[in-house]
């Protein structure tokens, strides 16, 4: 049999939890067809002697919402095998967000993530104000991992609520209100997703001195 690539001589994890055999893998149309000892017929073949052949892994805890906008690669979590991301964590993103509010999102990642203050503010482009023109933007721009959304807790209130986002809980009608406007905006395959991320931030994520956002929240039943 003919494959578009085979990995040769690999040692295999196969996601399993089985021990790691050695062996070879081939792929046809992006899809691995054949796991066995020994494969040839490669239009293209690695010799991956000495190396570990394993699954992607997916990372469910990142804060690439910014960097997205000049790294399609997401370094550094493409170099160590990771395939899959989720962002969006700890409440802190770049959407949505109004251009007035840009100040205030980037200061949010500055105490979280440590990113110059000036490198958010020119770096990421900001061509959105809504989460679905956010996601729109990526995929316009391209990335080169699989990416999922959460929608940050700290942008959705501040989105909705405005200043008063840092001073007082929302109003559970109108929250629920204006969550399913958002809702209904989002793209169909994420609207069964979580709707935002939730964490215990610190006074210092304002530079007002204001509590953040999410400090302030409790999620209305």
């Amino acid at each position: 049999m003919t494959y578009d690539l085979v990995i040769k001589n690999a040692q295999i994890c196969d996601g399993t939890g089985a021990p790691a055999q050695g062996g070879s893998v081939g792929v046809s149309e992006g899809r691995i067809v054949a796991i066995d000892r020994s494969l040839s017929g490669g239009k293209r073949e690695i010799n991956a002697d000495g190396l570990t052949l394993a699954p992607g892994f997916i990372d469910i805890h990142t804060h690439y919402d910014a960097q997205i906008s000049w790294d399609p690669l997401l370094t550094s979590s493409c170099w160590h095998g990771v395939t899959s991301v989720l962002m969006g964590n700890c409440g802190v993103g770049v959407a949505p967000c109004r251009s007035s509010e840009r100040g205030v999102m980037a200061w949010d990642l500055v105490n979280v993530e440590a990113m110059p203050y000036e490198v958010l503010l020119n770096g990421v482009s900001w061509e959105w104000e809504t989460f679905p023109e956010y996601i729109k933007a990526v995929t316009r721009r391209g990335v080169a991992l699989n990416v999922g959304f959460l929608v940050p807790l700290s942008a959705l209130r501040l989105f909705l609520m405005g200043d008063q986002a840092a001073t007082r809980a929302a109003n559970p009608p109108r929250w629920r209100k204006s969550c399913a406007k958002l809702s209904a905006q989002a793209p169909p395959a994420s609207r069964s997703a979580s709707p935002s991320s939730i964490s215990d931030t610190r006074d210092a994520h304002s530079p007002a001195a204001l509590p953040a956002a999410t400090n302030l929240s409790r999620w209305p039943v």
